[in-house]
């Protein structure tokens, strides 16, 4: 039988003091956090979730630097991804922010990717291959912005 779980083509270091690296989802949708839950059980990445985007604001000044990831869907609330990425990018090291979105506005793409946000993902519907494809790469380029403790 074949298996039919997406491939993870990197494992991902620990940071130093961290027991667990993790991906912090955002979403108010109860079956975007149990897809996520679905994607990550077997990867090599513990999903964080929260429910709004001031829980999670919260939840990464409480973690950093064990988050190096962020998936948040595209709002136009007050408190939406563009103010998450404001506050975090206030940090040493901010987490990569993977937004998504039901809609490819190009507007809406290039105000993200003006603004610093890692990558874009379609959500209709979500590809798994393609979601840990992305978290993969943002997780690299988070792990190569952290600085290195030499003892």
């Amino acid at each position: 039988m074949e298996d039919k779980r997406p491939c993870i083509l990197f494992m991902p270091r620990k940071l130093l003091g961290s027991t667990k690296n993790a991906v912090l989802l955002v979403s108010s949708r109860i079956g975007r956090h149990d897809f996520f839950h679905g994607i990550f059980r077997d990867s090599p990445w513990e999903l964080q979730r929260t429910w709004d985007e001031r829980e999670a604001l919260d939840t990464i000044l409480d973690r950093h630097p064990k988050i190096g990831v962020v998936i948040c869907e595209y709002s136009y609330r007050r408190y939406s991804w563009k103010f998450l990425l404001a506050e975090w990018n206030k940090t040493e090291v901010p987490p990569k922010l993977i937004v998504t979105s039901g809609v490819a506005d190009k507007r809406e793409l290039a105000e993200s990717q003006d603004l610093g946000v890692f990558d874009f993902l379609l959500d209709a519907p979500f590809d798994p291959d393609e979601v840990l494809r992305v978290t993969q790469r943002a997780w690299v380029a988070s792990q190569a912005s952290h600085p290195v403790n030499v003892l």
